[in-house]
């Protein structure tokens, strides 16, 4: 590079160089898919530069590519499950559902106020998405239960 104090053989430069064809309006943005890998190797990019980081840095996207694949997978084995209930035309349990699917963690009365029902009729629906192994208990407490998806 051509600033005076920056090391080329440092991968913060690549992250510089990055911005700065960015601000240029040189390119679309880019997604970091790597973030999902597993922390230790993001560790290990530090620690490299040049081709060994881009080794590297690849082996974060593969890794982060595979975490989204397993992600994937049990989003669809969910949905797969929630298709088999036997709802009837006035049931909220389909809302139900696709409001777990929208939101990492759900409380009963989170559930209620989206599908403005009352918290009994959305704990009521949380129990069936329970027992049909679509739901699970986030949190152990009795106080103030969360669910999220199995």
């Amino acid at each position: 590079m051509n600033r005076s104090g920056v090391d080329q053989q440092n991968p913060a430069t690549f992250l510089l160089a990055a911005c700065l064809w960015r601000e240029k309006g040189a390119c679309p943005p880019i997604s970091l898919p790597f973030w999902s890998a597993p922390e230790p190797r993001h560790h290990r990019l530090i620690l490299r530069f040049g081709l060994a980081w881009m080794a590297e840095f690849l082996d974060c996207v593969a890794a982060a590519a595979a975490i989204g694949l397993r992600e994937l997978e049990r989003l669809h084995q969910a949905e797969e499950k929630g298709r088999l209930f036997n709802a009837t035309a006035r049931s909220r349990l389909p809302d139900a559902l696709d409001a777990v699917f929208r939101a990492p963690i759900v409380t009963a009365r989170s559930l209620a106020r989206s599908l403005a029902v009352t918290p009994q009729a959305a704990f009521g629906l949380l129990r069936q998405l329970m027992a049909a192994g679509i739901g699970r208990e986030a949190i152990g407490q009795a106080s103030w239960r969360a669910f999220a998806l199995a």
